[in-house]
């Protein structure tokens, strides 16, 4: 398993995708949180809050990039390769998990150095943030594996990833607004419910989230972790019975 998480981990920091990634996650947070350049809703906003706001677009990047990756190891014959040398499929499932989630950190690392570079200044506030965004970042790896996984198309992966995503971006719009006007246990179901896709957890972390809302970062990191242990489960159920083509 550590060899193949190795292997994948060199082969996306060596993807020249990524490494474009890598460079627009440092170039627009510099600008942005430095002042250089901004957008009408993100005047007057700190520097915190705007790279907070910024991160969003590791989201957009990961569900285009992580499926477009695992169907290239379908098609040219790497995930068969690793079978033929004697690795399971459970081996090849986590290690390619494991290597698509420390590309991510070093990008969240990037992303980090930038801002703080750009102008943030890492309070308690800020902190709490840039855990909330490892962890969610880290639930949608896990999610969009269990994806490239199991559908072996990759056409089929990408456009599933991306529906999602578009489902979820326009789901936390209309889920804020519904929202705003729940109390009690409702309100309280209505957090976690809102708080399970990565766009939700970004979103209740801007500055454009009302606190009131907030289910804190316990619950956030909790989500997450049972999101990375359900799609994990899912993504290698009966896995080492499915032939690779």
């Amino acid at each position: 398993m550590l060899n193949i998480f190795k292997a994948v981990f060199v082969r996306i920091v060596k993807n020249i995708f990524y490494i474009a990634g890598l460079v627009i996650a440092a170039v627009v947070t510099y600008l942005f949180t430095g002042g250089t350049y901004t957008i009408g809703f993100l005047d007057g906003k700190s520097a915190n809050d705007i790279a907070v706001f910024v991160s969003g677009a590791m989201i957009f990047f990961l569900t285009i990039f992580v499926p477009i990756l695992l169907g290239v190891e379908y098609s040219d014959g790497t995930f068969r390769n690793k079978l033929i040398a004697g690795h399971t499929q459970t081996d090849v499932y986590m290690g390619t998990l494991m290597g698509v989630t420390a590309a991510t950190w070093i990008m969240v690392v990037v992303w980090l150095v930038s801002g703080i570079i750009g102008g943030v200044r890492p309070d308690v506030r800020f902190t709490v943030h840039a855990i909330e965004i490892l962890a969610f970042l880290t639930a949608l790896n896990s999610f969009l594996v269990m994806l490239g996984i199991r559908i072996k198309k990759q056409f089929t992966s990408s456009l599933t990833a991306i529906g999602i995503l578009y489902l979820s971006f326009n789901g936390i719009l209309f889920g804020n607004f519904l929202m705003m006007d729940a109390t009690g246990a409702w309100l309280k179901i209505s957090k976690i419910l809102y708080n399970i896709p990565a766009m939700g957890q970004w979103f209740s972390s801007t500055c454009f989230y009302e606190d009131i809302l907030e289910p804190s970062l316990a619950v956030k990191v909790m989500i997450s972790l049972v999101i990375v242990a359900v799609t994990s489960f899912l993504g290698m159920f009966r896995l080492n019975g499915r032939d690779v083509d």
